[in-house]
């Protein structure tokens, strides 16, 4: 019985996010720059990508309640720790990578043009 109860709390709040972001979307001006501006002038930006990715918790949250204690967990579980594995790598290189590129962006700078000479050096 609660996993009938927590799949549809897992569903109610996937599809009450999806709403959100779509009344979000039909209230939104679009700004010059191609951004979107809410009636209130706040950005929206920050929140959609924040619902999106809640919404994107609460469809995980539910396909794993529909394979709980069904033969498919192992291989459900498997995959994701791949997936899991296989992002994390990903990660830990574009995080190296940007380290490397913003230390050539610092090292490019040139600190020589119009400094003034101290006095008595």
């Amino acid at each position: 019985m609660i996993q009938y109860v927590t799949l549809f709390a897992l569903i109610l709040a996937f599809l009450l996010l999806l709403g959100v972001i779509f009344a979000l979307q039909r209230v939104a001006k679009t700004r010059p720059d191609g951004g979107v501006v809410g009636e209130s002038g706040f950005t929206l930006e920050g929140y959609s990508y924040a619902l999106i990715f809640l919404a994107v918790v609460a469809a995980v949250g539910i396909c794993y309640v529909l394979v709980r204690d069904t033969p498919w967990a192992g291989h459900i579980m498997e995959w994701l720790n791949i997936v899991v594995r296989l992002m994390h790598i990903t990660f830990g290189i574009a995080w190296i990578g940007a380290s490397f590129y913003f230390v050539f962006l610092e090292n490019a700078l040139n600190r020589t043009d119009n400094v003034r000479e101290e006095p008595g050096r």
